[in-house]
């Protein structure tokens, strides 16, 4: 094996996971906007869509690992 495909599939596995994650906490998050603007209620962010934002910024970290 190369040394430039060694680590990428761990490095690629980790990206899937982190992908995984955040599709579950913007789902989350999306869930918990639709909930807010039912009830009238008005807030600029709330817990979900800050989990949403960080695990975004996870993935960008893990993409840019697999990119090198």
């Amino acid at each position: 094996m190369s040394y430039l495909v060694t680590g990428k599939k761990e490095q690629l596995q980790e990206s899937i996971n982190e992908a995984n994650r955040f599709l579950s906490k913007a789902k989350a998050a999306i869930v918990a906007i639709d909930k807010m603007e039912k009830s009238g209620f008005v807030s600029s962010s709330c817990k979900e869509v800050a989990a949403a934002k960080r695990a975004s910024m996870d993935l960008t970290r893990s993409l840019v690992a697999a990119r090198k």
